[in-house]
């Protein structure tokens, strides 16, 4: 069955993963950290579905 995988970016990624978890129950299943705090990818997984949360590239 085909599958569409979301992918959401957040200017603050870890406030961001934050509060999917708490808003709609996604479990962390990976998260790269880069050097200055931020999420620079990660997976959250709600029982077979997954969302990719990253962080915003400045402009």
């Amino acid at each position: 069955m085909p599958r569409i995988t979301a992918g959401v970016y957040y200017e603050d990624s870890p406030s961001g993963l934050e509060f999917l978890g708490k808003a709609f129950s996604f479990k962390t299943r990976l998260k790269t950290p880069s050097p200055d705090g931020q999420i620079m990818q990660s997976e959250l997984a709600y029982e077979d579905d997954l969302i990719f949360v990253s962080q915003a590239l400045s402009r």
